[in-house]
């Protein structure tokens, strides 16, 4: 009976022991978060924002707040990724680009300057470990994962830090005698020291990574991430796969590992949403683009939303008007209605009736992609039913189609009659 009792009093014992070590880990926590290019390609340099990257990120895995945060200013701001993304995020090149834009194109031409010299973007997942300040772990006792689940594996990669240094991308504390962060005895390994020293934290900017843009022989930087996408939609077609990645860090004395995951939607769909001047937002920009790719009979599959027959046509414009911009023909600015100040611009930009002479795009009234303003394209519009009726209500609402009111008939005539009259005089 004694050595029955002896034997529970262990085994509680050692139950007690494993529970307090896996209770003094106190996270492995991973976040996924947008990152310009810090890997050097051959012959190539990294991005000149990774190093002021790696504070803010730093900082923002610590949980203190980073001294930049806005992407649209600094390219060295940090943002995690909480929604689904498209591979637009994750072109990084040896060349001068940003979010899968370089020269020659209009959305670099609008850039500001900071992000001149940049190479690129990619995926990094940042990891934060702390512990109660007891128990302590070595960097080389860190591995990591990454998994995609794509028909490729693109991203499938495997590794561990067991022959590592800490450095400024991985910065580990050790809280000193008195176990507490921010103590005053507290030693910071940021500078190569052995990755084999025990701490009771670490921040790591993570590993990462995105689809490299190295065309053969492209005529321009802008030809050749055009290449890279156009080769990702032909490879996959209203294609949705999760990236992720893993930490798993081995405590020992027998402990469980302690696993740390996060993982994202990464999207490649035609046309990437429509935003195809890749300015990352939907605006008039992109329906010039693809009303003028029906007019010259394109095959590009860049803007081919439906995927149907390999051409560009009226039922491309038709997807992006109606189910991605949200919005009604005949809104030449696409604000998301259609009403007197669109009819007057496009009236105003001097096109109709020009016929084939001078080409029309979306906002200088073609909304046909017949390359021409014409009353065609005043009854296309018409005929939507959009006209001073507000955003397009969401799909399957109950929509009343209006007929064209004698006031929009009139307005249309004058509007034209002024316009006519003007480019006659």
């Amino acid at each position: 009976m004694k050595h029955l009792v002896k034997s529970i009093v262990v085994l509680s014992l050692v139950l007690m022991a494993t529970h307090a070590l896996h209770a003094q880990v106190a996270s492995v926590s991973v976040t996924a978060a947008f990152a310009p290019n810090g890997r050097p390609t051959s012959g190539g340099s990294a991005s000149p924002s990774w190093p002021g990257y790696v504070v803010n990120a730093t900082n923002a895995l610590r949980g203190q707040s980073p001294a930049l945060d806005d992407r649209d200013v600094d390219p060295a701001a940090y943002e995690a990724v909480l929604t689904p993304i498209s591979t637009l995020e994750m072109i990084y090149t040896d060349f001068n680009s940003w979010r899968s834009s370089a020269a020659p194109s209009s959305t670099w031409d609008q850039l500001p300057a900071a992000f001149d010299q940049e190479k690129g973007n990619r995926i990094h997942f940042g990891v934060q470990i702390a512990t109660d300040g007891t128990t302590d772990f070595a960097l080389h006792d860190l591995s990591w994962a990454l998994d995609s689940t794509d028909e490729t594996d693109y991203f499938d990669q495997v590794g561990t830090f067991a022959g590592a240094n800490y450095s400024n991308t991985r910065i580990g504390i050790n809280y000193g005698p008195d176990h507490l962060p921010g103590g005053g005895d507290d030693i910071i390994y940021d500078n190569g020291q052995d990755g084999g020293l025990k701490v009771n934290e670490f921040t790591y900017v993570g590993v990462g990574d995105g689809f490299l843009s190295q065309e053969p022989a492209p005529v321009t930087n802008n030809a050749d991430i055009d290449a890279t996408l156009r080769t990702l939609l032909e490879a996959c077609v209203d294609c949705t796969f999760d990236f992720s990645a893993t930490y798993t860090l081995n405590t020992g004395n027998g402990a469980q590992p302690v696993i740390g995951r996060d993982t994202i939607e990464i999207y490649i769909e035609p046309g990437f949403g429509s935003d195809f001047n890749r300015n990352f937002r939907l605006d008039s920009g992109d329906l010039d683009m693809l009303t003028r790719q029906v007019a010259d009979g394109s095959t590009d599959i860049y803007f081919d939303l439906d995927r149907v027959d390999e051409n560009i046509t009226f039922n491309d414009i038709q997807i992006a008007v109606k189910d991605l911009h949200y919005t009604y023909f005949g809104d030449a600015n696409d604000n998301g209605v259609f009403n007197s100040s669109d009819l007057v611009s496009v009236f105003v930009a001097g096109l109709y009736g020009t016929g084939p002479t001078e080409a029309a795009v979306w906002s200088t009234g073609d909304w046909n992609g017949d390359g021409e303003f014409s009353s065609t394209d005043l009854v296309i519009a018409m005929q939507d039913g959009g006209y001073d009726q507000g955003p397009r209500p969401p799909q399957g609402a109950a929509v009343v189609v209006p007929e064209p009111s004698a006031g929009l008939l009139t307005l249309l005539g004058l509007v034209a009659l002024i316009y006519s009259r003007r480019r006659s005089s």
